[in-house]
């Protein structure tokens, strides 16, 4: 008897041990975790803050060892009753640098639908660093040729020449190029997206899933490369069957330019942005979004002012709608209708039964030129007036940060002339789309 028990002791004792050891094995994964996916660990009382991107496990922001709001905000953050997105929008404001990043005149810019343009937003140091980097990486040969755009109006291929692109794993592979650099500028730009969720009151672009809110890749504009002029992001409902494939959308624009001593006369190259002439309307809304519903144009008051107007994609049936805000409360001015799928960069203002309300319908960006000469033929539509828009033309400089609405602000690369390769940083931060109900 003794022998038995002895071994059933040994094998009790063996369970438990493997149990331990599971355990254990499981609370370091759930650290690691919290820790690549933005969230507070052991690490916390040392006042180190962690935010996700979508190219590294966890990109460490700014150190707040001397932030006497640390232990506070991380009680708000896992306070019941808040998720851990609203937690870490409530943290934003603590862990925002002394001298931000994003002044206000920049977010009072991106909020009126104008282009932010942050000059020395890195050191020179950081930006020649990334430069060489950039310049290795296409030396051998690791960018690759970049896909065609769309919602051009241009009467040409969207890109003219070699636009060269370095792909997320290549960015995120310390085996290749300078990886302290991209981590610094990793850090920067990871700052930058808590700033603006808060300054533009956008909650979900502080949003802690890795991959989804943040994406970046080096891109080279060869001589003689030039874009048209598009924009970056539209409404689900028109972008036909790539529409509602993805639970994000692209919410700001941001390019960080690496070129030093870079001239637009000989050079060329300059980023053209395309902003509004006429005042907003004081008693309307924001631009861009409303309540999840995307801005898809403009409407022209009779007093010369504008307003943003939405398509409203939760009708009966499965069916939108446009409207525009007035006194806080939804003026729609079509009917409900479905958007052919077979239009993608459709002109909305077909669908304006009233000849006088049509007549005021401006839509964010025009349509392909094949489109635009049959809308032309029809009854309800009228050409834009030059002196709706005027444009911007802004010199890629070394260490310059441009930011700007990706919903409604259009705009273009004009064609590099000289023998220099054009190289910049770009990307977008990235908003949760509302479920479609």
């Amino acid at each position: 008897m003794a022998p038995r028990t002895s071994r059933a002791l040994q094998c009790l004792v063996a369970c438990w041990a493997i149990s331990l050891w599971q355990a254990l094995v499981w609370c370091a994964e759930k650290t690691l975790w919290q820790l690549a996916a933005g969230g507070q660990s052991s690490l916390a009382p040392l006042g180190i803050s962690f935010c996700a991107h979508p190219f590294q496990s966890g990109c460490v922001c700014r150190d707040n060892l001397h932030n006497r709001k640390s232990s506070a905000v991380r009680r708000q953050c896992n306070a019941p009753g808040l998720s851990r997105r609203q937690g870490m929008l409530g943290a934003t404001t603590a862990l925002l640098p002394e001298q931000p990043y994003v002044q206000k005149e920049a977010l009072l810019s991106i909020k009126r639908g104008a282009v932010a343009v942050l000059p020395n937003w890195a050191p020179a140091s950081l930006a020649s660093a990334l430069y060489e980097d950039a310049c290795s990486m296409l030396s051998h040969k690791l960018l690759v040729k970049g896909g065609e755009g769309t919602y051009t109006t241009e009467r040409r291929r969207d890109f003219e020449g070699t636009r060269m692109l370095s792909s997320g794993m290549l960015w995120n592979d310390a085996r290749v190029g300078n990886p302290e650099c991209r981590r610094e500028f990793d850090k920067r730009l990871c700052e930058t997206r808590l700033e603006l969720a808060h300054g533009l009151q956008r909650k979900t672009l502080a949003g802690d899933e890795a991959g989804k809110h943040q994406t970046l890749y080096y891109t080279a504009f060869r001589p003689g490369s030039s874009i048209g002029r598009h924009l970056d992001e539209h409404h689900e409902e028109l972008k036909s069957r790539a529409g509602w494939t993805r639970p994000w959308r692209r919410s700001i624009t941001w390019l960080f330019y690496l070129n030093k001593d870079w001239d637009l006369e000989t050079d060329g190259g300059a980023l053209r942005v395309y902003q509004r002439q006429a005042k907003l309307a004081e008693d309307g809304s924001g631009i861009g979004e409303d309540s999840g519903f995307l801005q898809v144009g403009w409407r022209r008051d009779p007093s010369g002012t504008e307003r943003p107007v939405f398509m409203d994609f939760r009708r009966e049936a499965y069916r939108c709608a446009l409207y525009y805000l007035e006194g806080g409360k939804r003026q729609y001015t079509t009917p409900d209708f479905r958007v052919p799928s077979s239009l993608p960069a459709l002109e909305l203002r077909r669908f304006i039964s009233d000849d006088n309300e049509a007549s005021r319908f401006r839509g964010l960006s025009e349509p392909r030129p094949v489109m635009l000469e049959q809308l032309q033929q029809t009854a309800a539509y009228a050409e834009p007036p030059e002196t709706e828009e005027f444009s911007v033309d802004i010199t890629p400089s070394a260490g310059t940060l441009v930011l700007f609405d990706s919903v409604i602000t259009p705009h273009r690369v004009r064609e590099v002339k000289s023998g220099r390769d054009r190289l910049t940083i770009s990307g977008w931060f990235n908003e949760d789309l509302p479920a479609y109900e």
